[in-house]
């Protein structure tokens, strides 16, 4: 079996296969073996018929189709294991039949869309504009008084509703004395002051008394997320059915010893400067290594195949259907995200088109920069990532995918996306934002 190749242009290649008479031969006679039992004939139990009998009755061609499908696969996945690890399909091959016979094999063609190589401009001296958060005394004290409000006891009063307390509300909306669909909700907990409801629905409850039953008034926002609801003015029948405050405790050292480990206030706030001072270190560097990745994607253009586009959209979308733990179309994420179906689809392609060209620059960087990933620090990278696994491999499981060569060609891939990211973060350089007028 004999593979040649040709690059169409910079992201379609065209392999031509030549399989020999014999070759077709034996996957003729695999076919055979593999579909006899399903094949029946008159005066003939099923699965008991000969080859010969079977190519009489149905004629010559009729496990070719077979054949030709046990081939094919093969003939392909051989021709990509010649090719290194930046040579990645990413769309089904286009199968074209040239010539198929007993005597002389089959010729055909695959063609298949490929990632694109880009041709890069300078990607050392890249600059990035932002710079670590300073911790000060201040975001410590904020930080514990987070803390207190989360440990505080919502504890139920008789009196008016005021400013931070959270209210149990019956509630519909009406337009025009119509209902209104999504308009309506019981027991509903609401935090006057949260901002969570239509700009001066929360201020209204304020002054009213748990049992009271009242009007509230308000107009939809003109950039409103539903359409038939923008600008519109609406009344709310709201039921005030409990008014609860949230008391807050002292903040001692009874208080340290409760949210810590600490026995002391003044222990509690040196750690908690430590802690907020490292998660202020580790936003810096992922916002670092974006604002390059960005600036990288920026230097160059590249022509990208909009099946690559596609694919990256729907893994975006995946990603974020498991946030929300349902299946999230384009429609539904612009709907929440309060922006046109347009707008959202613009969005989402316009991200797919960076992260390509960021990740494609990575792999071409790692190439011209010569950067080597070792059998063992593949092995390594499947340690940790057996290790951080919800549900462990067996043994067996885990040897399975060590030796996959799919699995450790990723594995590489991967490997060489973080060093290659590694190699432009050490050479960039910082660069104050242009502040606008």
């Amino acid at each position: 079996m004999n593979a040649s190749y040709e690059q169409i242009n910079n992201f379609t290649v065209k392999f031509i296969f030549t399989v020999d008479g014999k070759q077709f031969t034996d996957a003729i006679n695999k076919a055979f073996n593999q579909n006899k039992k399903n094949v029946s004939m008159p005066g003939f139990r099923k699965g008991k018929v000969s080859r010969q009998m079977i190519e009489s009755y149905y004629g010559k061609r009729y496990f070719w189709a077979d054949a030709v499908d046990i081939i094919l696969p093969i003939a392909y996945e051989a021709a990509l294991d010649e090719r290194d690890e930046f040579f990645t399909p990413v769309d089904m091959p286009n199968i074209d039949i040239t010539s198929i016979s007993i005597e002389d094999g089959i010729v055909f063609s695959a063609e298949v869309t490929v990632e694109p190589d880009p041709e890069l401009n300078e990607y050392k001296g890249l600059t990035y504009s932002t710079v670590p958060e300073e911790i000060t005394d201040e975001d410590v004290e904020a930080e514990i008084t987070r803390e207190q409000e989360r440990n505080g006891r919502l504890v139920t009063v008789e009196r008016e509703a005021k400013e931070d307390d959270e209210c149990i509300i019956d509630f519909q909306g009406f337009i025009d004395d119509i209902p209104f669909e999504g308009g309506s909700g019981k027991n509903h907990n609401l935090k006057i002051g949260g901002k969570t409801f239509i700009k001066g629905f929360e201020e209204q409850i304020i002054g009213h008394v748990a049992g009271e039953e009242f009007d509230v008034s308000v107009t939809f926002p003109e950039d409103y997320h539903h359409e038939p609801l923008k600008g519109q003015p609406a009344v709310f029948k709201v039921k005030l059915s409990e008014v609860r405050e949230r008391i807050l405790p002292d903040i001692d050292d009874d208080f340290a010893m409760d949210v810590s480990e600490f026995d002391t206030l003044k222990e509690y706030r040196l750690n908690l400067k430590e802690q907020l001072t490292e998660n202020a270190q580790n936003e810096f560097n992922e916002a670092k290594r974006m604002d390059i990745l960005i600036a990288l994607a920026d230097s160059y253009e590249l022509d990208i195949p909009e099946c690559m586009i596609e694919t990256s959209i729907n893994e975006r979308l995946r990603d974020i259907s498991r946030q929300f733990g349902g299946e999230i179309t384009i429609e539904a994420y612009a709907g929440y995200m309060r922006m046109t179906t347009d707008e959202a689809i613009q969005k989402f392609t316009d991200e797919a088109k960076q992260i390509i060209k960021f990740r494609l620059a990575l792999f071409k960087i790692a190439n011209i920069e010569n950067i080597e990933i070792s059998e063992q620090e593949i092995d390594e990278h499947f340690n940790k990532s057996f290790s951080e696994m919800q549900f462990a491999l067996s043994e067996d499981q885990q040897i399975e995918v060590r030796q996959n060569k799919h699995h450790r060609r990723n594995a590489k891939k991967e490997l060489l996306f973080e060093a290659a990211l590694m190699f432009i973060v050490d050479n960039a350089v910082y660069a104050a934002k242009e502040e606008t007028a």
